[in-house]
C-alpha cells in the first residue's frame, strides 16, 4: 500500500528538468521534501548565473541585444510577463546566448537622436497644422467673399437688364416723338437745281409740282412754313450734274392737313421720275429698307409715319411694323416658277417713282 501510494504521488508531481549537467543526482527516488528543495537550489542558482553574467557584461562596457530590450521594455511597463517565463523558466536564459554587442554609449546617442528627430518633427507637425488652420480659416473668408461677389454680380446683372429695357423704351419712345415732330413734313424727290438756286425759287418749284402734277390749286405759299433742299452742295459739280442728280427737297407745311393732302395725291406722280415720301427718322428708314428686303414681304410703304408691309402670301392682310421682330413673324413663302417675279422691281422703285438708291441718299445727307 506505501509503495502504491509513493508511485501515484511520483506520477501527480511534475519531473524536475535540470539544466546543469554537471549536477549528479541519484538512482533512487528523493521524497517529496527533497524535491521541493532541490527544485528551490536549481532556481536560485540559475538565477546567480544570470546575475553574474549581467555583472560582467557591465563591467566590460557592453549589453546584449536582447537584455536591452528587456531593460527598455521593463522601463515602459510592458515585459512583465516575459520577466516571469523567464523566471519560470531559467534554462531558457541560461540556454541562449547574445546574439550581438553594441556600446551602450552609442545606444543613448541613438536614442537622444530619435529624441529630438521626434521632437522636431512634432514641431514641424503643429507648424502645418497652424498654417493648415490659417489656410482654411482664409479660404472660408474668401468664399464669404465670392458669393458676396456672385450676389453682387446678379444685383448689377439684373439692374443692367432693366436698365437696357428701360433705355429701349425711352429711344422709342424719343423715336415715336421725333417722328411726331415730323408729321407736317415731306420730302420731294426728282426736282432739277439750278445753279445758285434761292430759297423763293426752291419754294416756286415745289409749289407749281404740287398745283399741275397733284391737282392742289389752291395750295399757295401761305401753306408752306420753310423749304430748302437739304444736304451740302458740291462746288466741283456741273450744271449737267445738277440736274441728273438734284439734292432733295424737305417742305414743312403750316398745317398737318395740308401735309396729308400732299401725301395723299403722290401717285399721281407715276411716271414722272418725280417722287413725295414721308420724313421718317433714322430708325424708321431702316426699319423701312429693312421691310423692302424681307423676302416674304411683297411691299412696303409709310403713312403718317407708321410703316406697313403687305405679306407675299396669298391672303395675307397688310401688317404694321413697328419693330424688326414683327418682319420675323412674316412667313416666307416657297418660290415656285409660277410665282411672278416682281417683287426685286417693286423694293427698286417704292411707290412706283423713283428707284430705291435716291431714297436712300434722300436720307444719308440728314
Amino acid at each position: 500500500m506505501s509503495s502504491q501510494r509513493a508511485g501515484s504521488t511520483k506520477r501527480n508531481r511534475d519531473p524536475i528538468e535540470s539544466t546543469d549537467s554537471s549536477q549528479d543526482f541519484t538512482t533512487t527516488q528523493p521524497s517529496g521534501a527533497t524535491h521541493q528543495k532541490k527544485k528551490v537550489e536549481l532556481l536560485k542558482r540559475a538565477r546567480k548565473k544570470k546575475a553574474r553574467k549581467a555583472q560582467e557584461a557591465e563591467s566590460s562596457g557592453h549589453v546584449s541585444i536582447k537584455t536591452l530590450f528587456a531593460t527598455i521594455s521593463k522601463s515602459d511597463g510592458k515585459s512583465t510577463s516575459s520577466m516571469a517565463a523567464s523566471e519560470d523558466d531559467p534554462s531558457t536564459s541560461l540556454t541562449q546566448e547574445p546574439v550581438s554587442t553594441i556600446s551602450h554609449a552609442d545606444i543613448m546617442n541613438k536614442l537622444c537622436y530619435i529624441c529630438d528627430q521626434l521632437k522636431s518633427v512634432n514641431t514641424k507637425v503643429d507648424e502645418l497644422r497652424g498654417e493648415v488652420f490659417d489656410l482654411k480659416q482664409e479660404n472660408d473668408k474668401l468664399k464669404a467673399e465670392l458669393k458676396k461677389c456672385q450676389n453682387q454680380q446678379e444685383k448689377a446683372d439684373e439692374v443692367v437688364k432693366e436698365a437696357k429695357f428701360l433705355a429701349s423704351v425711352a429711344e422709342r419712345r424719343a423715336n415715336d416723338l421725333e417722328q411726331y415732330t415730323r408729321r407736317n413734313n415731306v420730302r420731294v424727290l426728282g426736282v432739277p437745281e439750278s445753279d445758285r438756286e434761292s430759297g423763293e425759287e426752291c419754294e416756286s418749284k415745289v409749289l407749281k409740282l404740287f398745283q399741275d402734277k397733284l391737282g392742289l390749286t389752291r395750295m399757295g405759299a401761305s401753306d408752306i412754313e420753310a423749304c430748302h433742299r437739304i444736304g451740302k452742295r458740291e462746288r466741283q459739280q456741273g450744271q449737267n450734274q445738277r440736274q441728273n442728280n438734284p439734292r432733295p427737297i424737305i417742305v414743312r407745311f403750316i398745317s398737318r392737313k395740308a401735309a396729308e393732302a400732299v401725301l395723299a395725291n403722290r401717285r399721281k406722280m407715276k411716271g414722272s421720275g418725280r417722287a413725295i415720301v414721308e420724313d421718317l427718322t433714322k430708325d424708321n428708314f431702316v426699319l423701312l429698307t429693312t421691310a423692302w428686303d424681307h423676302p416674304g414681304v411683297e411691299d412696303a410703304w409709310t403713312w403718317r409715319g407708321n410703316i406697313f408691309a403687305k405679306p407675299a402670301a396669298d391672303n395675307a392682310s397688310i401688317r404694321r411694323i413697328s419693330r424688326v421682330g414683327d418682319l420675323q413673324l412674316i412667313p416666307i413663302p416657297e418660290i415656285t416658277t409660277s410665282t411672278p417675279n416682281n417683287r426685286k422691281q417693286r423694293r427698286q422703285r417704292p411707290n412706283n417713282a423713283v428707284d430705291r438708291t435716291t431714297i436712300d441718299q434722300s436720307y444719308q445727307v440728314t
